[in-house]
């Protein structure tokens, strides 16, 4: 299941990931999220990590700032839609 493996592989790592701001890492979660959103078809995530994805291969680092600190809120809102 998305969420397992959100709960399991991601959100451990997320607080690092944004406290670090290492921009390869970054846009190593943003392919991992992807390759794993499209293995699971959800719509919402594909499109988020390619943003993800595109914002670190521009170098457009306050759009990756702001659209990875969304990340949380995503799942939070995925968690309920999914209870409902």
């Amino acid at each position: 299941m998305f969420i397992k493996v959100i709960d399991k592989d991601f959100l451990p790592n997320f607080s690092l990931l944004i406290e670090n701001q290492v921009i390869n890492d970054m846009e190593t979660f943003g392919k991992k999220l992807l390759s794993v959103s499209k293995k699971h078809n959800i719509s919402t995530m594909i499109t988020y990590g390619e943003n993800i994805c595109e914002y670190a291969d521009n170098f457009e680092f306050d759009k990756l700032m702001n659209n990875l600190k969304k990340f949380p809120k995503l799942i939070e809102d995925l968690k309920k839609q999914i209870q409902n």
